[in-house]
């Protein structure tokens, strides 16, 4: 019985491993006029109509960046001046603007959600 748990919890740990090791994901948020680059331990902040701009809000610390997978999708938790931003990809292999968003977080609890459109790099 503890061989099948050890098994079964290294099998799933392999998984949710080989998930975060995926190529980058680009997001792109019409409503703040800026796309996001997703990648495994940072996010950086880009202008699309700047040519080559990037702007590396978090770096490879772990701390600055947190993700959490769902059974198909994930998040990514990030705080950047006082605000916790939250990017949310429903299903990994099936993004899509309606269930794929956005949410900024103020100090003072307000809450602003935009629609992204997210594609793998």
């Amino acid at each position: 019985m503890k061989t099948i748990m050890f098994i079964l919890a290294t099998s799933f740990l392999m998984s949710t491993s080989s998930r975060a090791s995926e190529g980058s994901i680009t997001c792109e948020i019409p409503r703040m006029e800026k796309n996001v680059v997703i990648e495994k331990a940072k996010m950086v902040w880009v202008d699309p109509d700047i040519q080559g701009a990037k702007r590396e809000v978090a770096s490879l610390d772990g701390q600055a960046v947190r993700t959490k997978f769902s059974h198909s999708g994930m998040e990514k938790f990030m705080m950047v001046d006082g605000k916790k931003f939250t990017i949310h990809i429903e299903n990994l292999k099936q993004m899509n603007e309606v269930d794929d968003y956005i949410l900024i977080r103020s100090k003072e609890g307000h809450e602003m959600t935009y629609p992204i459109s997210c594609q793998q790099s």
